[in-house]
């Protein structure tokens, strides 16, 4: 980001593309739902990684499969060099922190937001949505582990 602005990302045609897949939405949130405990169910055992829930008070369309990886942006990177190795797109996400970012740097008396520059550090976005099977969640799980214990 070099200039302040919006996140404006909906032209007509995307917006009129949304209204016509509104009947199905239901359904898509259900498979996003069903992939993502999968992923929680594969990961639950693995050391140092972790998923995250959604707050069950709150109601999820579980967009986005987010995992912290404990041992910072080394492993994390790691992880995703060898998940893109076998063609899965994996990411960081929220990184840099906005803060970070020229137009909107800021700082605190506490220093440049520790907090957020641990998440960003360890934040590792797996891919999600119903076109994702067991199968393969098994092998995203499978070399995460591989990677985030390689030494």
């Amino acid at each position: 980001v070099i200039h302040p602005g919006t996140n404006g990302k909906m032209p007509e045609i995307a917006a009129a593309m949304g209204l016509t897949n509104l009947p199905g939405l239901g359904q898509l949130v259900e498979e996003n739902r069903a992939v993502h405990a999968s992923y929680a169910t594969a990961l639950d055992d693995v050391p140092g990684i972790d998923l995250l829930q959604p707050d069950p008070r709150e109601r999820s369309n579980h967009q986005y499969v987010v995992a912290m990886v404990e041992d910072g942006a080394e492993v994390r990177n790691e992880v995703i060099t060898a998940l893109h190795g076998i063609g899965v797109l994996a990411r960081r996400y929220f990184w840099p922190g906005v803060h970070q970012m020229r137009p909107y740097a800021v700082r605190t008396d506490h220093g440049p937001l520790p907090a957020t520059l641990w998440v960003a550090d360890r934040v590792l976005v797996l891919p999600g949505g119903p076109s994702i099977t067991d199968e393969d969640v098994a092998r995203i799980t499978a070399t995460i582990v591989e990677a985030s214990r390689a030494d």
